[in-house]
């Protein structure tokens, strides 16, 4: 026999280990239970001892040895019918009447519906409209036309009797129509800020106007001493600026506590104007950054920029624009220059001269008048005055 079988747990009988049922009483196997498999040495299991039924039958006893009684299986109990499930009362369940499908929502509709309605009325209410307003304006036109045409045949009658005499009867109805049509003029009053200061009339200082009429230092210009580059001081009742070497600028801040972005002056140059320039500065930033207005009456030119680190940025196209409106020599020439963050403008001589768009927002900044030489400086250096000096910045 061989070591590997599968005893039968009701007659102990060794089955092969395939065996779904046992060969000597029939039972089926039970499937046993899966477990983690462990390496360990079993021992030799015992032969089960038989019945004598089943032991005589497998194995017939010998020549002279009793018979044993055969093995007779009980019966095997017949097995038990499943009960039928209970009856139910048919009545306890309601009754189900079958309904047709339900048809899709028309809210979708209803609003479209809505809304070429609402459309369509406010078509109509704006060809109503423009019907409208063409009725009242042809009647309009009728009753202008009327009107002109009845004064028309009167006018003459009142010539002729000497009652109205027009200088002229150019007009027709046709060029008195666009005239009759035109919206009134709506005139918006202006606050009077009353007259300011101008020439000999002292000085003036506020939060956002400036006025000196630079006849002395009241103000607190700044007056440094005199050295081999410049000279400020107070002469001829003005207020001059004299450089002493070419290709120098000397400037002086207006004394005030605000930023002005607008300035008036009377300037002028008493040789001539050989040899330098004079002109505002503004929007002021440090000694390398400020804009500028600059003017040369020796050739009527002007020029307006940016200087920054150094570098001289026109702004104007040529550099140098020539102006008719600067008078030349020692004439006394009136310059008004606004210094906005995003534009410069140049009158002069109560003309305007030039206005140029700044190519980024400018900052607000100090303000200062200053002279400049060329190479070619007269000998004794550029001098230029200023005089009845006005700085302000709009009042918001």
């Amino acid at each position: 026999m061989s070591e590997q079988t599968k005893p039968c747990e009701y007659c102990g009988y060794q089955n092969s280990p395939a065996a779904l049922t046992c060969a000597a009483c029939g039972q089926p196997f039970r499937a046993a239970a899966q477990e983690p498999t462990l390496m360990v040495q079993r021992p030799k299991a015992s032969e089960p001892e038989l019945p004598p039924e089943l032991k005589e039958a497998l194995y017939p006893p010998a020549a002279g040895e009793p018979a044993a009684q055969a093995y007779t299986p009980p019966p095997a109990a017949a097995p038990t019918p499943p009960e039928p499930a209970p009856l139910h009362d048919m009545s306890e369940y309601p009754v189900v009447t079958p309904q047709p499908p339900k048809k899709k929502g028309k809210t979708g509709l209803v609003i479209a519906l809505i809304l070429i309605g609402g459309l369509i009325c406010l078509l109509a209410f704006a060809a109503a409209g423009f019907f409208l307003v063409r009725n009242f304006a042809t009647r309009g036109q009728s009753t202008v036309e009327s009107l002109f045409n009845s004064i028309a045949t009167e006018v003459p009658a009142l010539v002729e009797a000497g009652t109205l005499v027009p200088p002229s009867l150019e007009a027709t109805v046709e060029n008195l129509l666009p005239l009759a049509t035109q919206l009134p003029e709506v005139s918006i009053p202006t606050p009077d800020i009353g007259e300011l200061p101008g020439p000999s009339a002292g000085n003036l200082l506020t939060d956002t106007y400036f006025y000196d009429d630079l006849s002395n230092n009241d103000m607190g210009w700044w007056e440094p001493p005199a050295d081999e580059i410049s000279e400020h001081k107070w002469e001829d009742g003005a207020y001059s600026i004299l450089v002493k070497q070419p290709e120098y600028v000397a400037w002086t801040n207006v004394p005030v506590d605000f930023n002005p972005t607008g300035a008036e002056f009377d300037v002028w140059v008493p040789a001539g104007g050989q040899g330098g320039s004079f002109g505002l500065i503004c929007l002021k930033q440090s000694d390398e950054d400020y804009y500028y207005v600059e003017m040369d009456v020796s050739d009527q030119t002007y020029s307006i920029g940016h200087y920054l680190n150094g570098e001289y940025q026109a702004l104007t196209s040529p550099e140098w624009p020539s102006s008719d409106k600067l008078l030349t020599g020692s004439q006394v020439n009136h310059v008004v220059a606004t210094c906005e963050v995003d534009q410069i403008i140049l009158l002069i001589n109560n003309e305007f001269v030039d206005m140029v768009s700044l190519p980024e927002q400018a900052i607000p900044g100090e303000m200062a008048v200053f002279g400049s030489t060329w190479d070619d400086m007269p000998t004794g250096g550029y001098k230029v005055f200023f005089d009845n000096f006005n700085a302000w910045v709009p009042v918001q």
